[in-house]
Parts: C-alpha cells; sequence; structure tokens
C-alpha cells in the first residue's frame, strides 16, 4: 500500500471511528457517521495515490507523511493533518500548524483540527491551502456571543509583540494563490504601543483567498493588498465575521478589512463586520505609487460598526452592501476615486453618523478629485446629515435614482465648503430622485451655468423642498 494511500485509509478510519467526535465539533463539522466517510471520500479522491510502492508497517502507518522523503518528491503526501492535542483527530502528524507549513510542498492542503494554536503562522509556500473546521455563516458568527470553543475551532492564538516589529501578524501570507478557510483568528493579548493585524496579505502576493474566518479583537481584522503585476490572479476576501478589531497600537486600528499598499483585480463579498469603530472595509490607496484598481466590494453587511471608505480606486463596483447604524459617514468616496459604480446599497444612519453616502476630494491631501462615479438607485435614510453629501472637487459624477428620505440635512446636498481644497463641485448630474422629509430635499450653494444658477445640472428630481426653485420637481 503507498504511504499516501496508507494516509488517506488511516484518516478515513479515525474518523469513523470518532464520528461522534466529528459531530461533536471535528474536522468536517458533518451531522452523520456516513457523511463523515462521503467526505473522506471525497478527499482521498482528490489525492493523486501511487499504490503498491511498498509494504508499510503499522508504525510507518501512524507516522505516514513524515518519512525522509523530501517534500517536492512525487511520493511526497499533498495533504496533512493538525491536531494540538490529537484529540479530535488522533492521526494527526503535527501539532503546529507552522511545523506543517514547513515540510508542505507548495499547493499542498493543510487540515488543522480544532484546538488552540499559539503561533504566528507564516505562510511562505504558493498555492499551500490551510483549511480550519469552522463553516458558520458571517452574520450568525458575529453575532453570537461567547469566547471561541476550541473543541469546535481553530484558534489561532498569536503573539502580536515579536521582537524587532512593530506590527504583530496572526496569519502573514508571504506567498501567491494561498487559501486561508474556516479559522478563528484573535491575538492572545494586546499591548500598548504594539499593532495586532488579524490576516496580512503581502502587495508582492496574488491570487489568495480568505474565506469563512472569524477575525476579532485585533487593531485591524485582515489587511489584505495584492500586486499590480500584470497577469496576476484575484484575490479574493469572502463570508468573513470580522468583529471588535479596535486596539490601538499607535498605528492603522479600528477597521475590519483594511488595505493601504495597494489592492488590485480583488473581490470582497459576503462579509460581516460589527464592532469596528472606524470602517468595515477601507481601501487607501497611495497617491504617489499604488492607486487600487478593478475592485468588486458587494454584499456585505455592516452593523454598528464603521463604513465602506474608499479613496484612489479606479474601476470599481460597490454594490448590493448594507451598512446600518455606522459610528461615521456610511459610505465614502475621496481623492482619486475614478469610473465607479455605486449602486443598490441600503444605508440607514443612526445618532453617531455623519452623512450617508460622500464623495469628495482628498482632505490635507493632493487636489485629486473624486470623479466618474455613477452613484444609483442606493435607499439613504435616516443620517444626521446629508444622505448624498457631494463637496469640494467632485467633478464629473452622475447621481441617479437614489431613494433618500427622512435625513437631517439635504437629501442631496452639493456644498461648497471652508476646506483647505476651496473647488467647488462642478459638472455633475443629479437626477431622478424619490426624496422626502429631508431639510431641505434638494440643496446646492455653488455658482455657475448649470441649473438655477448653480455649477451643476439637476434633472427630474422628485423632491418637496429646495433652498433654490428649480433643482426639485416639486420643490418650493
Amino acid at each position: 500500500m503507498g504511504k499516501k494511500l496508507a494516509l488517506a485509509v488511516a484518516f478515513a478510519g479515525a474518523l469513523m471511528m470518532n464520528a461522534r467526535t466529528a459531530m461533536a465539533g471535528g474536522l468536517l463539522l458533518v451531522e452523520k457517521p456516513d457523511s463523515v466517510l462521503a467526505n473522506v471520500l471525497k478527499l482521498i479522491a482528490e489525492i493523486d495515490l501511487t499504490l503498491l510502492d511498498e509494504a508499510v508497517t503499522d508504525v510507518e502507518l501512524a507516522d505516514c507523511g513524515t518519512d525522509d522523503q523530501p517534500p517536492d518528491s512525487d511520493d511526497s503526501p499533498k495533504f496533512f493533518l493538525v491536531d494540538d492535542d490529537r484529540r479530535q483527530c488522533p492521526f494527526a502528524q503535527f501539532t503546529r500548524i507552522n511545523d506543517a507549513i514547513l515540510v508542505a510542498p507548495p499547493g499542498a492542503k493543510i487540515f488543522v483540527c480544532p484546538g488552540t494554536y499559539r503561533e504566528n503562522v507564516l505562510v511562505s509556500k504558493p498555492g499551500l491551502q490551510l483549511i480550519g473546521p469552522r463553516f458558520v455563516g458571517p452574520r450568525t458568527a458575529c453575532l453570537s456571543s461567547g469566547s471561541p470553543d476550541p473543541t469546535r475551532e481553530a484558534i489561532v492564538s498569536y503573539d502580536p509583540t515579536i521582537p524587532g516589529v512593530t506590527f504583530g501578524f496572526g496569519v502573514d501570507i508571504e506567498a501567491s494563490n494561498v487559501v486561508i478557510q474556516g479559522f478563528t483568528v484573535q491575538p492572545a493579548f494586546n499591548s500598548p504601543g504594539v499593532g495586532s493585524f488579524g490576516i496580512f496579505a503581502r502587495d508582492t502576493t496574488s491570487g489568495n483567498t480568505v474565506r469563512n474566518n472569524l477575525v476579532q479583537n485585533n487593531s485591524v481584522g485582515i489587511d489584505f493588498n495584492s500586486s499590480r503585476a500584470p497577469g496576476a490572479a484575484p484575490g479574493f476576501v469572502l463570508r468573513n465575521c470580522v468583529r471588535n478589531n479596535n486596539h490601538n497600537g499607535g498605528g492603522p486600528f479600528g477597521d475590519g478589512i483594511y488595505s493601504d499598499l495597494g489592492l488590485h483585480n480583488a473581490y470582497i463579498q459576503h462579509n460581516f463586520c460589527t464592532g469596528n469603530p472606524n470602517t468595515c472595509i477601507v481601501l487607501l490607496g497611495s497617491f504617489v505609487v499604488n492607486q487600487n484598481t478593478d475592485i468588486e466590494i458587494s454584499h456585505n453587511e455592516a452593523v454598528n460598526d464603521g463604513a465602506i471608505w474608499l479613496v484612489n480606486t479606479r474601476s470599481f463596483l460597490v454594490d448590493h452592501n448594507k451598512v446600518t447604524n455606522p459610528s461615521n459617514t456610511g459610505m465614502l468616496f475621496g481623492g482619486g476615486d475614478d469610473s465607479g459604480v455605486v449602486s443598490y446599497n441600503d444605508l440607514g444612519g443612526g445618532a453617531a453618523s455623519v452623512y450617508g453616502i460622500s464623495i469628495r476630494s482628498d482632505e490635507g491631501g493632493p487636489p485629486v478629485p473624486a470623479m466618474n462615479l455613477f452613484v444609483k438607485s442606493n435607499r439613504v435614510m435616516e443620517f444626521p446629515f446629508d444622505g448624498i453629501h457631494l463637496a469640494e472637487g467632485t467633478t464629473l459624477n452622475t447621481v441617479e435614482a437614489n431613494r433618500v428620505w427622512n435625513n437631517g440635512a439635504a437629501g442631496i446636498g452639493v456644498r461648497m465648503t471652508a476646506n483647505d481644497l476651496p473647488a467647488p463641485p462642478t459638472n455633475n448630474t443629479i437626477q431622478k430622485h424619490h426624496l422626502r422629509g429631508n431639510d431641505p430635499d434638494c440643496f446646492d450653494d455653488t455658482t455657475g451655468t448649470g441649473t438655477a444658477g448653480t455649477a451643476n445640472t439637476w434633472v427630474r428630481n422628485n423632491g418637496e423642498t429646495e433652498n433654490r426653485p428649480g433643482l426639485c420637481k416639486k420643490g418650493h
């Protein structure tokens, strides 16, 4: 029997003998013993088996996958099993994730059983897949209370105070095409002046996937960056719960999903945020070297959290997201944002909120406008200030067919402000809105050759109040 087959059979036998454990919180979180077998057979089917290569003793069977074969040989195993105490998975070859990574060849799968892993995980080989047992939906995970259960979850409990560095990383992705799936990632403790980052993907990598994780109690939950090299594979941040990432370590903090080194060709979808005081999702491209490009942010939800902010991002889609009771502006599009679509989002404000959707140039930075944005068919309600706010330096944007109700200031407010960038918002088109209960529904204090003596064009907006005659269809 080949050693790879031996490992698979041993793994199957262990799960069948421990079906009750698997049901209660083992590797696959299945519900019936026959489901365990079905999942194991599926796993075995993915392995390139080499049969009848040599006989294997019982001792070798218990230790298969750890012989002297070099990791890149044809006979090296393609999957590995980790269990911190070998209770859930008694045939695990390793008790530490980093030890499995050390011997795994590129492209291998590393299955991590429930337990507490007190280590800073470094993923330095391309194509590795680290797979934990968490399969709970992100909303359910984020809204549940209580501490993580090491009998059901693989918990990366890392030390952020690594000597000689400013920030500590729970999972540091330094290679491309890596998958991090199904973990709880949190610092073992937080220290004053030391930032803690749950999962960090470097800007020299691409094609990485971070999904189905619970990332909590860090300074920043998921810091996701990627290379802009031609042909780089897309990256994905999917179905994660990012919760209570609020430790002030002297650098960035209070953000759920974050990028400031550059993000390209990436999808951020179906994540749930709560308790992150600054933002749920924030992309801060550099004006000098690295504009974010080709980003889709869709079907995410933020409740009692920060918001969704983009700065210096080009060619993007932000749609079908839900933001409820944010701690600041619900969605902000800042200087350098260009050629983006913002559509079908549902935003509801609260007492601590500011604007619903704000489009502006960068404050305090280079005078780069936000331009060529198409803001369409969003629902914006009950923010203390403007529902949709266009501020200094914005130009050539189209704001169309949004439903904007019951905001404390203007429904749509195009405003000159006393700012360090005094260029007025000009050549924007505001059209086809349904506005009610705002103060007023339509507001524009710019001057120019546009509608009603403004510097912008207002067309067929259904509102009841306005600061100048001619902005709202029913205005008075």
